[in-house]
């Protein structure tokens, strides 16, 4: 019988793993006495025991590095705490201000408050506007917040002719509806 891999060679043997006709030249010594490989199978077992010698076996440690390395512990354990408290840091220093209704006592903010709710009253009464703004305090119209003495400051003229409103106060001025 001639060698798988050098067919004017006459083969010695057969490969263990894939039983291919091998010549000296080809033949790779085995773990045990009389056991040969061909070179492809000879250099697959070399190559999966390297990968298995990574892994440890039988509860034996392992020398190569582990996942849990320098580089992985910065970037998974590390920088995600930073992080976090950082941000916890800064949310104390400078907590998130929710918006609310402007119930500061501020005529500036709060007209704009005022003249939303007196296009809402509008709207869900056939376009007419209250009589006068203390008509609004307790309704849904106003938040629950805001009080009677939140309004004082402002000048409200229902204009009953044309279906409009002026509301001034704080520097500002608005008009609804058809004032005229």
């Amino acid at each position: 019988m001639l060698c798988s891999t050098h067919p004017t060679i006459e083969s010695t043997g057969l490969c263990h793993d894939c039983n291919r006709a091998i010549c000296p030249k080809c033949a790779t010594a085995g773990e045990s006495p009389g056991i040969s490989y061909c070179f492809r199978c000879a250099a697959a077992r070399e190559a999966v025991a390297e990968h298995l010698s990574k892994f440890p076996a039988n509860g034996q440690k392992n020398d190569s590095k582990s996942f849990w390395g320098p580089k992985n512990t910065l970037i998974f354990i590390v920088m995600p705490a930073v992080v976090l408290i950082t941000v916890l840091l800064n949310l104390s220093v400078n907590p998130i201000k929710i918006p609310t209704f402007a119930t500061d006592g501020k005529p500036s903010s709060s007209i704009a408050v005022v003249d939303k709710a007196l296009r809402s009253y509008a709207a869900d009464n056939m376009g007419r506007y209250p009589e006068k703004l203390s008509d609004l305090v307790g309704t849904k119209y106003l938040p629950r917040e805001f009080r009677a003495e939140n309004i004082r400051e402002f000048v409200y003229e229902a204009d009953r002719g044309y279906g409009g409103y002026r509301l001034k106060g704080g520097g500002m001025e608005f008009r609804g509806g058809n004032y005229k």
